[in-house]
């Protein structure tokens, strides 16, 4: 089975990110950074081109500018979801949509 990557442009040189690697994604109006297990890569794109070579199926828009890697969620506290060290802001329009994927298939108990 392989493992799914991407290739981005970022400080002149052609990088291969792997897409199990990428914790979140976050936008800065033309530029993108991907914030990964071990770095971040600063590359001129935007978060919709992104999206579109994204296809795996753990990666969440959660934000206007910021898309997720469900895989590393490891808590929700009100409007924010905890990955890494990071602190991920959900949009009030999002939220529900967001909580419907990645809690009601996989949470035990009364929430």
């Amino acid at each position: 089975n392989k493992e799914k990557y991407i290739f981005v442009k970022s400080d002149k040189l052609l990088k291969k990110i792997n897409l199990n690697d990428i914790l979140f994604i976050e936008s800065l109006e033309n530029y993108v950074i991907i914030h990964t297990v071990s770095s971040k890569e600063i590359v001129y794109t935007t978060l919709k081109y992104i999206l579109e070579s994204l296809s795996s199926e753990n990666f969440l828009q959660v934000h206007r500018s910021y898309v997720i890697n469900s895989c590393y969620v490891k808590s929700i506290e009100g409007n924010l979801i905890n990955i890494g060290t990071a602190k991920v802001p959900i949009s009030r329009n999002q939220k529900e949509h967001v909580l419907n994927v990645l809690i009601n298939s996989k949470s035990l108990g009364k929430l």
